[in-house]
């Protein structure tokens, strides 16, 4: 999707600020205490059912998400 100007630099702030939080974590070895969704079944936040999908991105990652929550930005909205 085409995220507004706005939202962009929201998601790069919000990004700057877990990559220290997850670095903090693994060197702590408690990175696992903080997955909020990874490999669950339902959101914490609705209870909707949580959508997997494999290998995404040149890493090959695996992504969980809520499709109730997470909105996706199209090109017109931006």
């Amino acid at each position: 999707g085409a995220l507004p100007a706005r939202k962009l630099g929201e998601l790069v702030t919000q990004a700057r600020d877990y990559s220290f939080d997850f670095y903090t974590w693994k060197k702590a070895f408690v990175l696992k205490k903080h997955y909020q969704v990874h490999t669950k079944t339902s959101c914490p936040r609705d209870g909707a059912p949580l959508q997997y999908r494999k290998h995404l991105g040149k890493a090959g990652r695996r992504a969980f998400f809520c499709e109730v929550c997470q909105r996706l930005y199209h090109a017109k909205e931006a």
